[in-house]
């Protein structure tokens, strides 16, 4: 009897890793995707989430860690954001979204896939 091989191995795709703590490709892509307050289509600037473990003095946290967020908004929140107020929270106020660090790491698997992203941006938002 021959021995068979499939002509297709089905596998699940694997998991983007966690390093480099810098990636220009991601970056550059995440300054495509509108912005997670305004939704605005053009103009974001990578922002990446204060307070994270992986933060340490003068470090900024990894591109695992960053979201798209309008330039002026951007600078707000990093003007705004008070010591008792989480930048969550912030974000919150403003209307959109409750778990930025899940979208995040989120954007981070999905790298390069804009469409996704776009859906997955609007669908994350509060409603």
């Amino acid at each position: 009897m021959a021995n068979v091989t499939p002509r297709f191995k089905a596998e699940a795709p694997k998991r983007r890793e966690l390093s480099p703590r810098v990636d220009k490709a991601h970056q550059a892509w995440i300054r495509t995707l509108p912005c997670i307050v305004s939704l605005t289509p053009d103009r974001s600037v990578c922002h990446h989430l204060l307070r994270k473990a992986e933060r340490g003095a003068g470090l900024r946290a990894p591109d695992w860690y960053t979201v798209p967020l309008r330039g002026d908004l951007h600078d707000l929140l990093h003007r705004e954001v008070p010591a008792d107020m989480s930048e969550e929270e912030w974000l919150h106020e403003r209307g959109s979204l409750t778990d930025a660090e899940g979208l995040a790491l989120v954007l981070w698997h999905i790298s390069g896939q804009t469409s996704l992203a776009d859906r997955i941006i609007d669908k994350w938002r509060i409603t």
